[in-house]
């Protein structure tokens, strides 16, 4: 028996590697569980804060307690009415970062749950990984989804401005997209410094003769200079 067990969830777990919906999960889990005389199971999605959705099941789940089981975090052993002797215990989907959802399982003989107990915990940590792991490829494709309209924004953007944009306008913005810059002159810090001193040494000739005083030269010999 422990060996049949072993092998059935070494399949379970090859089926959850490539499931692509929470309904697909269910399946796998209801499939496994479904081996054991008398159970039957029920996959609950969600996370804190969030509406739970249920697969599988019947009139005995009770999304109230699969609701309470997610906000703890911890598991429930629940009987189930009118049903005498039945019994439901909810596991909690713990996944690496937070609880995905819920595992019930009921058996018409409620104390056979605590033998089995091992065995819906390992199907419970097994639905958990694969849960999350649909979250977050969910994720990935809604990012991926964003980008490729950003990108399309733009290149329709880019179209709308070059159809009103002169010819030679666009020829420039295309050729700075390609990757040319526009070459523009430039002075070396060597030209620049030495064009610097010829203005600053300009500057300073040019004040020293405006506040110099101006002298005039004599028209005639001052008087008794010459001698007859």
């Amino acid at each position: 028996e422990r060996e049949r067990r072993t092998h059935a969830l070494y399949e379970l777990t090859r089926e959850l590697a490539g499931v692509i919906d929470p309904v697909q999960v269910a399946g796998a889990i209801g499939r496994f569980l479904s081996a054991e005389p008398g159970l039957e199971s029920a996959l609950v999605v969600g996370c804190r804060g969030e509406a739970p959705v249920a697969h599988g099941g019947g009139d005995w789940l009770s999304l109230a307690v699969a609701q309470a089981v997610m906000e703890r975090a911890e598991a429930v052993k629940v009987d189930v009415l009118p049903r005498e002797g039945a019994a439901c215990l909810y596991l909690p989907l713990a996944a690496p970062m937070r609880v995905r959802g819920v595992l019930a399982a009921m058996a018409a003989d409620g104390a056979a749950l605590d033998g089995l107990r091992p065995l819906l915990e390992n199907a419970a940590s097994l639905a958990a990984i694969a849960v999350e792991r649909l979250h977050y490829a969910e994720v990935a494709r809604d990012t991926e989804v964003k980008m490729m309209a950003e990108r399309l924004r733009a290149s329709m953007a880019l179209a709308s401005w070059r159809s009103t944009t002169p010819t030679s306008t666009s020829a420039t913005w295309a050729t700075m997209r390609s990757g040319e810059s526009i070459s523009r002159p430039r002075r070396s810090a060597r030209s620049w410094a030495t064009a610097c001193r010829v203005t600053s040494t300009t500057r300073s000739a040019s004040m020293r003769a405006s506040t110099t005083p101006e002298r005039s030269l004599p028209t005639e010999p001052p008087s008794g200079s010459l001698t007859g």
